[in-house]
């Protein structure tokens, strides 16, 4: 399904952009350490930050690879190895003053990232990760840290680095926030929307039809409702097959979404039947646009698999009466369709229940 597609497409898109932007936040952050520690002369912390900066530059180097084959073991092992190395140095030369272990705090956000993995794989790394942390924790604490500077520069030193750790916190937050409602959106779609045709599925039907009858209780608008069937679409399948069966519903449900107003819900009831809802739209408007739409399907031809396909529909309508509920008047527009049915098919038939105000009910001439 397309829309279910183009949202996981996105969810990815999510992912990407994250690590992205991660290993370039990360290369020019580096980079300002190797600097930073050249002013404080201390040169193999320069050094260990200029080997970050290249190993991050290779990381980016890989990423468009790795975002084709959906790859990205490499880089997280990569990325892993630096921040541990990096904090547990750092924390070695200047003391836990200097901020520099909040870097391996990060490690335990990734593997929510992983979306590849279960939430029950993805926990248990970040238990694992955590653990780690608590016990580099504990080791650091009681280690001498063998170069002093002032104490207001490591001051300083402490909060940019958490700074930055809230910073990147939060930007990851964000689009782990931005990729859940992604996967909201899908699943929503999953559930509303019908595979085969993109129409709405039974299930958004009535739910709008429950809706659209409190608004008609409330303010006294008219509601209406158009049930299509396809004609003999049993022969279709069984002489074309069923792959030129679905595209015969495809191209129904083409027609349907072209030829329905914008404020109508138009579903796939269940195998060749469709539903209508039509707000704010009496008798006589749904049997106009009922007739729209049977006339331009009747035609149509569907070409397939070098098959030219003409087909036609039966159409029920029935109008919302005061009081009334979705299955009673369902039932009403169903039995309307069936009187057409045994008029012939390819007509369009009102409910014989309507009132007397209501359009009278009425079949066009046959093709059959």
């Amino acid at each position: 399904m397309l829309e279910v597609d183009q949202q996981h497409i996105k969810v990815i898109h999510y992912y990407h952009k994250i690590g992205f932007y991660a290993l370039l936040v990360a290369a020019g952050l580096h980079a300002i350490f190797i600097f930073m520690f050249k002013y404080f002369a201390i040169t193999t912390l320069a050094w260990v930050n200029l080997f970050s900066v290249l190993l991050y530059w290779y990381c980016l180097v890989l990423f468009p690879k790795a975002k084709k084959n959906l790859d990205f073991r490499l880089i997280g092992w990569l990325v892993y190895t630096e921040l541990i190395v990096h904090g547990v140095v750092a924390c070695y030369y200047l003391g836990l003053e200097s901020g520099f272990q909040y870097y391996v705090f990060l490690l335990a956000i990734f593997p929510f990232l992983n979306y590849r993995h279960s939430l029950e794989i993805r926990t248990v790394k970040v238990v694992f990760l955590v653990v780690v942390c608590l016990l580099l924790d504990y080791w650091l604490h009681k280690i001498v840290p063998l170069v002093a500077i002032d104490p207001t520069y490591l001051n300083l030193m402490r909060l940019f680095n958490l700074s930055v750790f809230l910073i990147v916190t939060s930007i990851v937050s964000y689009f782990f926030a931005q990729a859940s409602k992604s996967y909201q959106r899908s699943l929503y779609i999953m559930a509303t929307i019908d595979q085969l045709t993109g129409l709405h599925n039974r299930r958004y039907l009535i739910e709008a039809a429950d809706r659209e009858i409190a608004e008609q209780q409330r303010n006294g608008r008219q509601v209406s409702l158009l049930i299509l069937d396809i004609d003999y679409f049993k022969r279709v399948n069984d002489k074309y097959g069923h792959n030129t069966g679905d595209e015969v519903l495809k191209c129904m449900a083409d027609v349907l979404r072209t030829y329905s107003r914008q404020s109508s819900v138009v579903a796939r009831w269940g195998g060749e039947e469709f539903l209508i809802l039509l707000p704010n739209t009496d008798a006589a408007t749904m049997g106009l646009i009922a007739e729209r739409i049977r006339k331009k399907i009747a035609k149509s031809q569907i070409l397939y698999n070098n098959n030219s396909i003409s087909i036609t529909v039966t159409i029920g309508g029935a109008s919302l009466h005061p009081g009334e509920r979705f299955a009673q008047l369902l039932t009403r527009a169903d039995d309307a369709l069936y009187q057409g049915k045994d008029r012939g098919r390819d007509c369009y038939v009102l409910s014989q229940e309507q009132t007397l105000a209501d359009a009278k009910p009425h079949r066009l001439t046959d093709k059959n």
